[in-house]
């Protein structure tokens, strides 16, 4: 059966939130959009003592980054990579990953202030 925006209201209607364990999922249908076939992204790290200022800043930052860049914040331990400065290796830090779809030039441009932040350490490359 399928339940969607215009099929089966009256199923869809009777669970308006979802709550509760009230069916299986058998499979999913997704609408794709060409992208790439380079992409801008990677994980931005910043030490974790700068989480408030970070977390700030983001909260303000995000209210109008355009709809292709996606991101989202982890508070993580650094992992030991080759990246990162060897002294943050085990670390508290702040994780941002950003994915940019669209022209690479205009991910850059996106996520600039990111990339500009407070000692903040981008994966090479940034691009996918």
């Amino acid at each position: 059966m399928l339940i969607g925006i215009t099929d089966n209201l009256d199923i869809r209607n009777r669970f308006p939130r979802g709550g509760g364990n009230f069916g299986i999922v058998t499979s999913f249908e997704y609408r794709v959009h060409p992208v790439g076939p380079t992409l801008f992204g990677g994980p931005i790290f910043y030490p974790g003592e700068l989480a408030g200022d970070i977390l700030r800043f983001y909260r303000e930052w995000t209210k109008d980054v355009p709809d292709e860049l996606t991101t989202l914040v982890s508070l993580a331990t650094a992992p030991p990579a080759p990246f990162l400065p060897e002294e943050s290796h085990g670390k508290p830090v702040v994780v941002i990953p950003a994915l940019y779809s669209g022209d690479v030039e205009d991910g850059e441009r996106a996520a600039a202030a990111l990339r500009q932040l407070g000692n903040a350490h981008q994966t090479p490359p940034p691009h996918v």
